[in-house]
């Protein structure tokens, strides 16, 4: 009887390291990838997976368009491929029309965004507080604290966002600009 009970202790503590052995090969495999390198000249990147130790070479465009690329990037990182991106999108239009846009997430993050208006405003909400706020796509990429909030798929959009605003060259993009008001003279 005693050889039994043993046995079931030696059973189930050898199913706990098994367990905690699966737990830690999963968990290897959700690591983050890393962009090592934006050729802007060329629109390739260079990302290093740590968990397979391996380095990719893709073009910007396929970056984007790969779901699972783009998840796995910390969201100051997307804004950068999103904000590079946006810089020349003649090389991006194609993927976009073939896979019909991007795919927005949230399965991650403390800010969802919700809309986008006219004027070029973002309105995100705090999953925390439930209270919506509403910024600029530039402000909200130039603030280390905000993007790293967002899901990456989010990020990477609001990148291309403030990219797009560059390229137009809006003064309203800069922070810190005002809009110049109207004095009466006589």
């Amino acid at each position: 009887m005693l050889k039994i009970k043993h046995f079931k202790s030696f059973i189930r503590q050898t199913f706990e390291v098994s367990l905690n052995v699966y737990a830690w090969v999963r968990s290897i495999d959700k690591h983050y990838i890393r962009i090592e390198e934006i050729n802007t000249t060329t629109q390739e990147i260079v990302v290093h997976s740590p968990g397979m130790r391996t380095i990719l070479k893709l073009s910007i465009a396929e970056a984007i368009g790969d779901p699972n690329i783009l998840c796995r990037l910390i969201p100051i990182q997307a804004c950068w491929l999103g904000y590079y991106s946006s810089l020349s999108p003649e090389e991006c239009k194609g993927l976009f029309v073939e896979r019909k846009g991007l795919l927005l997430r949230f399965k991650k993050g403390r800010y969802k965004m919700l809309s986008l208006d006219r004027k070029g405003m973002i309105s995100f909400l705090d999953a925390r507080t439930n209270t919506t706020h509403t910024q600029r796509p530039v402000s909200i990429a130039q603030d280390p604290a905000l993007i790293s909030s967002f899901d990456p798929s989010q990020a990477c959009y609001i990148g291309m966002l403030a990219g797009i605003d560059r390229l137009k060259g809006k003064p309203s993009s800069i922070i810190g600009y005002q809009a110049p008001k109207l004095r009466l003279v006589k």
